[in-house]
């Protein structure tokens, strides 16, 4: 069976495979891609003024800081992962 989110599985629990692979491809597609991208993009310029908030302070939690540079650099990828796949 494919991995669909959690949130997905639970709303359509005791569909078969095929039901949730037409309805979810349907989501998926109606997905206005632009849109999430310039989403994207914004969490990403968030995180990185975070960043630098973070790193102007000198007694800021350097849990904070790594936490905050993993954010980033997830979100990188995930943009990078929207434009390959479009």
């Amino acid at each position: 069976m494919k991995k669909y989110p959690r949130w997905f599985m639970e709303a359509k629990s005791g569909w078969n495979e095929k039901q949730l692979e037409n309805y979810y491809f349907e989501i998926i597609s109606n997905v206005d891609f632009d849109k999430s991208l310039k989403v994207l993009e914004l969490d990403i310029q968030s995180i990185e003024a975070r960043i630098k908030r973070l790193e102007s302070f000198g007694n800021s939690s350097q849990d904070d800081l790594l936490f905050a540079k993993k954010l980033l650099r997830r979100k990188k990828s995930l943009r990078l992962k929207k434009l390959y796949e479009f």
